[in-house]
């Protein structure tokens, strides 16, 4: 999968001023409070958003170039999908159109090509034409050549030149990682999910399900409300829309992708990982899994003291995080309230409410001493402080 940053907003639960530091925690540049969003579209560019207007900045917050943009996502393989009226069109990091604002919605570009929609959505290259056709009802950017499609109210897959290489006889899929996808049908009167990984041929390399019935023959694992959730990189024949999501990755790597050949797996209500082979390779001694990066994954367990839900935050975790290697162990113990993956080096954690960066031995680089913070992207990182304490 491609290291692009997702559509990402720093958002917090306190009244925060956002900016940029660098890896010193210097502050870089430092937005109004009064911003709607504020993201970091490139590892050069800034996006801010206010009063319905995306504009692009400079790391030192200098305007980069004028624009009539009301909605933007990130740069991409050298190029930007923006809104202008109703239309979405793509500029370069000069801030020019390349192709003109003409379709419904468009999303990123990977492996040369868009997802753009008129009416269905279908794929264009970089001169904004159409190289598959728009035929389909959803559809994910493409992976590693491979793309997940709705079609006929199922989906499956087709490669680069638009041949259905999988059958769409699926009701879920995530994007193909490090050659597998999972994918998941809705079965049965209870609407419990069968879940597999596929090979780019569409043959059933691992059956997930029938690992979870191993580990619980109850069947909560697999039963609707433990299915994969819809959102960035999974395509669901249950809504309306692509949504972009977050997950703790810096890349917007799902758990259950494989990375450095793992992938989260539920078991027994817990969450460990398997190899490609199907083998549990890290027990399911876990209460949160995400994905590794940098060689590490982040994880929450009980195991240690538990923290408050804050009183402006009520959504906050409670399981304290930490950071695992592929062998299982703590690099890092769970001791803080939240935690982003690691990003060039670095990952953002929170203690004492605060969020400060820390490096692959548990050693603050940058002390907490901020509302929010995000993984690092292009030697700088979004932060949130009070206004009173930016200088």
């Amino acid at each position: 999968m491609a290291e692009s940053l997702t559509y990402e907003t720093v958002g917090s639960c306190t009244n925060s001023h956002y900016g940029l530091i660098d890896r010193a925690g210097k502050h870089l540049y430092k937005a109004s409070l009064f911003v709607d969003h504020f993201w970091q579209a490139s590892p050069t560019l800034l996006a801010v958003k206010k009063d319905g207007k995306v504009t692009f900045r400079k790391s030192t917050g200098k305007l980069a170039f004028k624009g009539n943009f009301t909605d933007a996502l990130s740069f991409s393989e050298g190029l930007c999908a923006v809104r202008v009226g109703d239309l979405w069109g793509f500029i370069n990091e000069q801030g020019s159109f390349v192709i003109s604002p003409q379709y419904e919605e468009a999303l990123q570009f990977q492996n040369r090509l868009a997802p753009a929609k008129l009416d269905k959505w279908g794929y264009i290259d970089k001169s904004g034409k159409f190289v598959i056709p728009p035929t389909f009802s959803h559809v994910l950017e493409f992976s590693e050549d491979m793309a997940a499609v709705e079609s006929s109210g199922k989906v499956g897959f087709i490669d680069s030149t638009g041949k259905l290489v999988v059958e769409p006889t699926y009701d879920y899929a995530t994007s193909f990682g490090e050659g597998f996808a999972l994918v998941a049908k809705i079965e049965g009167s209870e609407e419990r999910h069968h879940i597999q990984y596929i090979d780019k041929n569409g043959e059933v390399k691992i059956d997930v399900t029938e690992l979870q019935l191993k580990c619980d023959p109850s069947g909560r694992d697999v039963r609707t409300g433990s299915a994969p959730a819809s959102g960035r990189e999974m395509l669901s024949t249950r809504r309306s829309h692509n949504e972009w999501v977050h997950f703790f990755s810096p890349t917007g790597r799902r758990p259950e992708q494989f990375s450095d050949g793992l992938a989260v797996i539920k078991c027994g209500g817990r969450y460990g990982y398997i190899d490609k082979s199907g083998k549990i390779a890290i027990p399911p001694n876990f209460d949160e899994a995400y994905a590794f990066e940098e060689g590490v994954a982040m994880v929450r367990s009980r195991k240690t003291a538990s923290f408050l839900h804050k009183k402006d935050c009520p959504f906050r975790l409670s399981e304290p995080a930490g950071f695992i290697n592929k062998d299982g162990k703590f690099l890092i113990d769970p001791k803080f309230e939240d935690a982003y993956s690691f990003s060039e080096g670095l990952a953002a954690v929170e203690q004492n409410g605060k969020f400060g960066f820390v490096d692959h031995s548990g050693h603050f680089l940058i002390k907490p001493r901020f509302d929010i913070a995000k993984p690092f992207f292009g030697g700088g990182a979004m932060v949130g402080l009070p206004v009173e304490l930016w200088i």
